[in-house]
């Protein structure tokens, strides 16, 4: 009777996490921002390994499956026996599933990488990973392979949380991602996707390097030193992300940090209390558009400096103590909200370009120059608006 037990648990098992991983990617394809946002996964009904729990057979390490294991597998993980204090190389395309994130633990000991993926196609969620060593190229979850799905993972005390290299058209959905250096990065990599993800309490939130067309999608960024920075890179896409408190601990806190890439997108993102919401740097001409975000009782709202064409409009910008700072740079500035207690809400030095048809603050049809520093400053302003602009997202 109990073997019969156990059997009829491993197939409610097996169904339930096949139906986890299918909903998980659909969510990333219902996301909509076709940047390679389909899978080569495809649930195989092969073998099943077992690690910990009670039942005779089962493995006692993770390794240790995972060395038995044949592409297609589905290496399952209880919590029973946890924390596995194991350091981890899947160079299998295996899913690799754990029985409860909170309970089934993955411990690097502060050794080494803890999870090591070199293999594609590989599917890894439900754990908590932590302790990876601190040194820079280590991590939780250590990438560098195409085409893996890393979700509903708590990624905890690890140099850099999930790290991927030279590693292409992966997904990162939905993991609780924490107390980290580095919660997220990108480097050198191609077509990935970041979503729902929880990110809090590490110096970098998610960090982009020498990569391109990278989705950031509707994640919550909170107290890291730096939210979102991107740099030397092009194509990136942040949307629809909360960052908010960048905490004290560097020479500056910034919410989104651009810093000579190529033309990244930001848009629909919702910044308040951070030191900047926005600081987009590089020396580089046609960058790209920060539109439709609300950006909200920070220190500076948004700092433009060396960009040529840079697009800002339709922001709603309230109650930042300065709204728009910018230097060396040509600007499109319209129909955006400007709103603050502050007399100066734009301060331009050796800049020119638009800023028209945007609400100032006030109803009165006086020039708003007596906004800007210096009142010469080389903006056109006319036509400006008496009443806020609509800005309703499409």
């Amino acid at each position: 009777m109990e073997v019969r037990k156990n059997m009829k648990n491993k197939i409610i098992i097996k169904g339930l996490l096949i139906g986890i991983i299918i909903l998980f990617i659909g969510v990333s394809i219902a996301s909509g921002f076709n940047i390679n946002s389909t899978t080569n996964y495809q649930p195989i009904n092969r073998s099943w390994l077992y690690v910990g729990g009670s039942e005779p057979g089962n493995y006692s390490k993770i390794q240790d499956a995972i060395n038995n294991a044949s592409d297609g597998d589905t290496v399952f993980v209880y919590s029973h026996s946890s924390p596995y204090k194991e350091n981890i190389a899947v160079n299998k395309s295996i899913n690799l599933i754990g029985e409860d994130k909170n309970t089934t633990i993955i411990d690097g000991e502060k050794k080494d990488i803890v999870v090591y993926i070199t293999a594609d196609n590989v599917n890894i969620g439900m754990f908590t990973i932590e302790n990876s060593s601190n040194i820079s190229a280590s991590g939780g979850i250590f990438a560098k392979s195409d085409s893996n799905f890393i979700f509903d993972n708590i990624i905890k005390d690890n140099y850099v949380g999930i790290f991927t290299n030279y590693s292409n058209n992966n997904k990162i959905i939905n993991n609780n991602i924490n107390y980290n250096h580095i919660g997220i990065e990108i480097d050198d990599s191609e077509n990935n996707n970041i979503s729902y993800n929880l990110i809090t309490e590490n110096s970098y939130g998610i960090f982009i390097s020498s990569s391109s067309k990278i989705m950031i999608f509707n994640n919550t960024v909170i107290r890291c030193n730096i939210g979102i920075e991107v740099t030397y890179s092009k194509f990136i896409e942040i949307v629809k992300n909360v960052i908010s408190e960048s905490k004290p601990g560097y020479i500056i806190e910034i919410g989104i940090g651009i810093f000579s890439d190529g033309g990244t997108n930001i848009y629909q993102n919702f910044l308040f209390n951070n030191q900047y919401g926005i600081m987009y740097t590089g020396f580089l001409v046609g960058s790209g558009f920060i539109y439709l975000n609300n950006i909200s009782y920070n220190e500076n709202a948004i700092s433009i400096v060396g960009i040529l064409g840079v697009q800002v409009f339709y922001n709603d910008i309230w109650y930042n103590n300065n709204s728009i700072i910018l230097f060396s740079c040509q600007a499109i500035i319209t129909k955006n909200n400007i709103v603050s207690n502050s007399t100066i809400k734009l301060n331009s030095m050796f800049s020119f370009g638009l800023a028209n048809n945007n609400y100032w603050g006030t109803s009165d049809f006086v020039n708003p120059r007596r906004f800007v520093r210096p009142p010469w400053a080389l903006f056109l302003f006319f036509p400006w608006k008496s009443k806020p602009v609509d800005i309703t997202p499409p």
